[in-house]
């Protein structure tokens, strides 16, 4: 059985290994007593479990409280809790009101998409409103008393960011989040749509603030906001002809953000998920194209549930995330697809969704993700976390979901990681270099979130090339390439660089240096718009394009963009990865420049070996100011 550090600071536990969680939790002194208050400077999240719906409960340092989404759906396979006499939105209410500082005045609702399961519909409601309004469903009921003062919207007031969605979309959802904003509007609240910008200030604190809070938006209406403060429009990532993001399903139009308190960080970005499909017919994961952005965090909630395509392994490493909560209404939210991936992170994860089916758990026995299933999960129970006054601890308390009276099953407490911040800011240890390891079945490839396509250059220096060919950098699409590797050619190790068109046209250089086991060997390697290749290896002579196996010119490859993102230590080729280092290797450093539309090179890329706060090797990139994790495996520091 694997080890994995944990930490315990409540319980004056360490090292445990995996599948301790368990033990721990059912050994903490707060299981069996009632979920205590909310204290001021605390910063409390409630993951709610009802079983026909998605809602979350803030409340921030100073009180002011936030409501995010408040859902009313069918239930597939798992149960209604505490029970079906009252619908999804009147017990979340009912909780608000137990758990809010300020009773029925709440300061934010934020609805992340147009969904029922986030919003309410008439036709999964408890009937009309008194005075025939709205329906009473989701947030639709839990207006009826809660009184709140800002509500954030994705696309309000015209619904229609990217494209209009009529009052029938989603069995007349936007017709249900209409009616209850103007029947919010006419109690006195406000209505904003969300503001997808750096340093913003549209959710602030209104009881008297706290210098720890913050909160960086991420995502909204399909676009994302990078950490240079610009806005990426996701339906321009595959180039011409790809999805627009007129054409996106809801899911991905979801907003998402992090919210901060000191160090502590906690990421929800509603059912955000979802591809571009390209000209070719090629995909591009969205959440990837997040992932690049997103600051590392302790706590995740789970995009679109945990369904089976959601929280790819890129996302979830750049995350890197100790706890993942989930809103759950169906037997495959937290799917197996999704475990699978999220069980593959090298760091220490507790996953505490609001409720985990019998029959999961039998097919899920003996898979290592399900040692690290919080228990109380079987039993169904709210997901609170509360952050102390400080940000450096935080506590997971599982509350019985099946009754009103706030016991807490088991809770756990961890420490907060040391993490980069919103601003790109990190707390890192650089180190000479990361190396794969000699494992068969450690094979780490890491996501370096650049296109792979002419007019790139790479700088970098590396040891271990002995054995079969070997990918250092590299990506590929139905016959077109880019790579950068080792390979054998005479019986002799030498560096390569090429790149391919779909027609058949090939080009490459390689170095004039044999390489050997072990040997140190720094390279440089350009693939010119122009269709050269020319590069030096270990100060050797300059190698210009030298091969063609058709009759096209080398220009026929000056602009060709696979699409796909290129890998460290790996080559995805129609969307699969080849792993292809079979020997230990390390990396001491790797640039990596591109042009832009004026022809002109710039730094996208500066990768440094280093180790994070919590002991985890990685590469730390100089330019987004971001560490980045290997999936498949994990890093050696050296």
């Amino acid at each position: 059985m694997a080890i994995n550090r944990r930490e315990f600071i409540g319980g004056g536990i360490a090292a445990l290994g995996t599948g301790a969680f368990r033990a721990a939790m059912a050994a903490h002194p707060l299981a069996g007593t009632v979920l205590p208050r909310w204290e001021q400077g605390h910063f409390r999240i409630t993951m709610l479990y009802t079983g026909s719906s998605e809602a979350s409960f803030l409340v921030f340092p100073d009180g002011t409280s936030m409501l995010i989404d408040c859902g009313d759906y069918g239930c597939y396979g798992v149960p209604l809790m505490p029970d079906g006499s009252r619908r999804a939105g009147e017990w979340t209410a009912r909780y608000v009101l137990r758990e809010n500082p300020n009773g029925a005045k709440v300061d934010y609702f934020m609805l992340s998409h147009y969904h029922s399961d986030h919003s309410g519909n008439g036709t999964y409601s408890a009937g009309r409103s008194a005075d025939g309004t709205h329906a009473l469903s989701g947030i639709g009921q839990a207006i009826e008393s809660l009184e709140f003062a800002t509500i954030i919207d994705r696309s309000y007031p015209d619904v229609n960011d990217p494209a209009p969605r009529p009052d029938t979309f989603d069995e007349g959802t936007v017709k249900h989040v209409k009616e209850v904003y103007a029947e919010a509007v006419r109690r006195g609240a406000t209505v904003e749509k969300f503001r997808l910008e750096k340093n913003s200030t549209q959710i602030s604190l209104r009881h008297g603030g706290s210098p720890l809070f913050s909160f960086t938006p991420l995502c909204a209406n399909g676009k994302v906001l990078r950490r240079d403060g610009t806005v990426l429009d996701l339906g321009t990532v595959g180039g011409e002809g790809c999805t627009q993001r007129s054409a996106f399903s809801e899911n991905a139009l979801s907003i998402g953000l992090v919210f901060g308190h000191g160090d502590f960080r906690y990421y929800t970005a509603g059912d955000f998920e979802g591809y571009v499909t390209c000209a070719d017919g090629s995909k591009i994961n969205i959440e990837d194209e997040l992932a690049k952005e997103c600051p590392r965090v302790d706590v995740a909630k789970a995009d679109h549930h945990g369904c089976y395509q959601a929280m790819p392994d890129s996302l979830i490493a750049a995350l890197h995330a100790r706890l993942v909560v989930a809103g759950m209404w169906h037997t495959a939210h937290m799917g197996p697809e999704a475990m699978e991936r999220f069980g593959k992170a090298t760091w220490p994860c507790l996953y505490a969704p609001g409720y985990f089916p019998d029959g999961r758990r039998q097919a899920g026995a003996g898979r290592p993700w399900m040692n690290d299933m919080a228990a109380e999960s079987f039993e169904g129970a709210h997901a609170v976390i509360d952050v102390a006054p400080d940000g450096k601890t935080y506590r997971l308390m599982m509350v019985t979901a099946g009754d009103e009276s706030g016991t807490i099953l088991g809770a756990y407490d961890f420490t907060t990681s040391t993490k980069d911040d919103a601003s790109g800011g990190s707390s890192v240890t650089f180190v000479p270099f990361v190396r794969t390891g000699v494992s068969p079945v450690n094979k780490p490839y890491v996501n370096a979130g650049v296109v792979a396509r002419s007019g790139t250059k790479v700088e970098a220096r590396f040891s271990g090339c002995a054995g079969s060919d070997k990918i250092l950098l590299g990506a590929a699409r139905n016959g077109m390439y880019v790579t950068w590797m080792s390979r054998t050619g005479g019986g002799k190790r030498k560096m390569y660089a090429g790149y391919a068109n779909a027609g058949g046209g090939r080009w490459w250089g390689d170095g004039v240096t044999e390489m050997s086991e072990g040997a140190y060997h720094e390279m440089t390697c350009e693939i010119t718009r122009g269709g050269t290749v020319r590069g030096s290896f270990d100060g050797g002579e300059t190698a210009v394009w030298r091969g063609k196996t058709s009759g096209r010119a080398a220009a026929d490859l000056g602009d060709f963009d696979t699409g796909l993102d290129m890998f460290i230590f790996g080559l995805n080729y129609n969307g699969r990865l080849w792993d292809g280092w079979s020997g230990e290797t390390a990396l001491y450093g790797l640039k990596i420049w591109q042009t832009g539309d004026d022809g002109a090179y710039r730094l996208v890329r500066s990768f440094r070996p280093c180790v994070d706060g919590d002991g985890v090797a990685a590469l730390y990139d100089e330019v987004s100011g971001a560490p980045f994790y290997p999936s498949n495996g994990r890093l050696y520091a050296g």
